[in-house]
């Protein structure tokens, strides 16, 4: 007997649907005072919170649920505020790999507790998106997050400078950050931690005598940490 499979959308809390709110007013707010908006409605839509109907919650709530993440939430570290979703695991559309001399791809890490995705309030205001931070669950520490993105040093993971390569995410995470489309800039970034682009046919070039200056990574050898040894 066919037994239809449950689809099971993500938790999105009401601490993140109220600074959401929130956001949508400060808009508004800034608006007032000269800075251009485009579709006011649903900002409109979205500032009157979610005790009461509307169309701008409704939408955001759908659109959320609908992407393959686990939880979206609200978190607040040192007075830096973060909207935070949890992807679902990631193993089989992402692995790091190196080339052996067959030019054989070997898997060495994977992520199979998905990422977190965390983009700071503060990006859709006029803030770097440089701030954003993209965590490998599990793995907090490590230095080199991704491809394209790592954060040196040894304080707490959000403390951290982060550095990236955008590439040609560049422009769409940008028109996002403009429109704070809040929905689809996750949904870019759940995409983005599945990209490695050339790099995959490469990596034994970026772990061999390649330097930061040449590929945009740093030169630390993530099979020499530590914290990776788990995943090899």
């Amino acid at each position: 007997m066919f037994k239809p499979r449950k689809i099971e959308s993500a938790e999105v809390t009401s601490a993140f649907l109220d600074k959401v709110s929130s956001m949508a007013r400060q808009k508004i707010d800034e608006q007032r005072y000269g800075s251009p908006l485009k579709n006011v409605a649903y900002y409109a839509d979205l500032a009157k919170g979610v005790n009461k109907p509307s169309r701008g919650i409704d939408l955001l709530l759908t659109s959320l649920k609908r992407l393959p993440f686990v939880k979206f939430d609200l978190l607040v570290r040192n007075g830096r505020e973060f909207l935070i979703g949890k992807t679902k695991g990631l193993v089989g559309d992402l692995a790091v790999c190196r080339v052996d001399d067959e030019k054989k791809r070997i898997p060495f890490l994977e992520v199979p507790g998905g990422y977190l995705i965390a983009l700071p309030v503060s990006i859709f205001f006029g803030g770097s998106k440089d701030g954003i931070h993209l965590l490998p669950c599990g793995f907090l520490e490590v230095e080199q997050r991704h491809f394209h993105h790592y954060a040196l040093g040894s304080n707490h993971p959000l403390d951290r400078a982060g550095k990236w390569c955008w590439d040609e995410y560049s422009t769409i995470t940008s028109n996002l950050t403009t429109t704070m489309n809040i929905p689809g800039y996750f949904n870019v970034m759940s995409f983005f931690a599945r990209t490695y682009g050339d790099h995959r046919l490469m990596i034994d070039i970026v772990y061999g005598s390649s330097t930061y200056e040449e590929h945009h990574w740093h030169p630390r050898d993530p099979i020499d940490m530590d914290e990776v040894q788990q995943y090899i």
